[in-house]
């Protein structure tokens, strides 16, 4: 039997207030509510407790040795491996490369169709258990952040 991976906590964004267990999407929201139940909502506060991106490829630290080239954030800058984890849907896939090897891209899904890429792995072997391998590491990845 295969080792069970678990799943990350992603963490959560949105505005809470001490009078309520729950977040709500927008500050908007939180100051109807309270309105409807005639609470002050001055205290509500925003909360953003999603990983960065850098974060969560730290996490992922055991597939490595899948990625044996790199297993990065795919920014160029370093400030934005600090960017929050997006609440998106998100897709996990293995390609070919142009030249040589395999690449696994972690990508965020937006409604308007457009895809941001978060994490980029890369291996240069290109064998068939490469593959089997590669494709296994992407379904593990998938899991763990909640694809």
């Amino acid at each position: 039997m295969s080792k069970q991976h678990p799943r990350l906590d992603m963490g959560s964004e949105g505005w809470r207030h001490p009078a309520f267990g729950y977040i709500f999407s927008s500050q908007q929201d939180l100051k109807t509510y309270c309105k409807n139940e005639k609470i002050d909502p001055s205290a509500g506060y925003h909360e953003d407790t999603r990983p960065t991106i850098r974060q969560v490829v730290e996490k992922l630290q055991a597939e490595k040795t899948v990625w044996d080239e790199y297993l990065s954030h795919a920014f160029v800058t370093t400030k934005d491996g600090d960017k929050r984890w997006p609440d998106r849907r998100i897709a996990v896939y293995v390609v070919s490369g142009g030249s040589e090897g395999l690449y696994l891209h972690v990508d965020a899904l937006y409604p308007d169709h457009t895809r941001e890429l978060l994490i980029i792995g890369k291996t240069c072997d290109s064998r068939h258990e490469k593959w089997v391998e590669c494709y296994q590491s992407a379904a593990r990845i998938a899991w763990m952040v909640g694809a």
